[in-house]
């Protein structure tokens, strides 16, 4: 079931799948970040905006960047809602917020995130008009995570402990309908350059990221990994740039506990 109610306020009940657990019986964050991503078009669509009224008008929506927080597990068969709505917008750029809760109320995690309108000809953003918000029924509710500034994170030298690289090859299961690389994907890519055994041992309770230029299937992409480990914290800074580092695509930040 899903409803928009009065207030702006989208939501929608999932139940925990097997295929989206990880090799810890949880939801994966990929999964997770996944969901995310589909409210924000389940909410478009149930506003009159479905992918094909977008597709015919050379519309899409552009994600510029995620900061989400997880603060408890959901296991396989649990059941929990996901609640989004849209900010007021701001001439190119929409915000969205995002929470899950079990069946107690309880929050589960929570997301902020920013998004463009496209013009997918000429990849350009397009200013969005309240005419065409109006729909969404935005309002000024505080961002569930705050301060978040969408700009690159730049790791303390002092903190940091190990620096390395890995080649990331862009295959075909990596694009999405606008045929460049997903965003989650990029988390993925990130997830992959971590330890097994810290993702076993350690939780993550902070991701951020953030996108700045299209990756397509033709491109070469460089993962450039930092850790640093403060404050009892593991840091992982994953920025994804060509392979002459001359482009910088993305950089995801995971911060683990």
């Amino acid at each position: 079931m899903e409803k928009l109610n009065d207030n702006g306020i989208f939501i929608k009940e999932f139940e925990v799948l097997y295929s989206q657990l990880d090799n810890n019986y949880e939801l994966s964050k990929m999964a997770a970040i996944n969901l995310l991503q589909d409210m924000a078009i389940r909410h478009s669509n149930y506003v009159g905006y479905t992918l094909q009224y977008l597709k015919e008008r050379n519309l899409a929506w552009l994600i510029k960047g995620w900061a989400i927080e997880f603060k408890k597990t959901i296991m396989e068969n649990d059941t929990f809602t996901i609640s989004t709505w849209t900010k007021q917008f701001k001439k190119l750029q929409a915000e969205r917020n995002f929470i899950a809760k079990d069946e107690n109320g309880s929050e589960l995690f929570k997301a902020t995130s920013r998004w463009f309108l496209i013009d997918t000809v000429k990849r350009k953003p397009l200013k969005i008009e309240e005419e065409f918000m109006k729909n969404f029924l935005p309002h000024d509710a505080e961002s569930l995570i705050s301060n978040v500034d969408y700009k690159s994170y730049k790791p303390n030298t002092e903190n940091i402990v190990k620096e390395y690289t890995k080649n990331i090859n862009v295959e075909n299961s990596h694009l999405d309908i606008n045929y460049h690389v997903n965003n989650a994907a990029y988390i993925g890519w990130a997830m992959d350059c971590i330890p097994l055994e810290d993702l076993n041992r350690l939780k993550l309770y902070r991701l951020y990221s953030i996108y700045v230029n299209e990756v397509s299937i033709n491109d070469n992409v460089l993962a450039k990994c930092c850790l640093e480990e403060a404050d009892g914290n593991k840091i992982y800074t994953i920025d994804f740039v060509s392979r002459d580092e001359e482009r910088t695509f993305a950089q995801v930040t995971l911060i683990f506990q």
